[in-house]
């Protein structure tokens, strides 16, 4: 994504584009999260899918326009729920830099860009809880480790899956 955002040809129509690969991406996971204990406790306050549909309106574009689709990312165990949120919350850790990276570019004045933002002064703070709690995880059971980053291996290739389609 940062060379996306790099490009000097990086445009409101590929911004849009990312907004709803990362709806898509923040959806499925988000839906999956539930199923496990942990994640779901975890994730409360950190939903992020309000956020993404604002932006994409502030872009101009009616939801019902935007033809989101779904493919398919599952988490079989807590162990790759908790490596999925790894990925999410890293990308929110860093959406305060993805954010300035964006305001390079004349287009963005209009835009909020409350997706990347919208841990504001609590990013620290909700980066520091989770990775606590990952830690504690991964303490209590180190045979989780192989299932935590197949977690975030999934995610990860996922979103780069739905980027390559940009």
């Amino acid at each position: 994504m940062s060379q996306l955002l790099r490009d000097d040809s990086f445009s409101q129509v590929i911004y849009h584009a990312i907004l709803v690969s990362l709806y898509n991406l923040n959806s499925q996971v988000e839906r999956d999260y539930i199923k496990f204990p942990i994640t779901k406790r975890l994730s409360t306050g950190r939903e992020k899918l309000h956020w993404l549909i604002d932006d994409i309106h502030e872009n101009g574009v009616i939801w019902s326009e935007c033809n989101a689709r779904e493919h398919d990312i599952y988490f079989d165990n807590e162990a790759q729920a908790l490596g999925a949120m790894y990925v999410m919350e890293g990308l929110m850790f860093g959406g305060h830099y993805i954010a300035q990276m964006l305001k390079k570019h004349r287009w963005s004045n209009t835009c909020r860009l409350r997706y990347f933002r919208n841990y504001e002064s609590s990013r620290e703070q909700k980066w520091t809880e989770f990775t606590s709690e990952l830690e504690r995880y991964y303490k209590k059971d180190m045979s989780s480790f192989s299932q935590l980053q197949l977690g975030a291996e999934k995610t990860f290739n996922h979103f780069t899956f739905l980027l390559k389609s940009i």
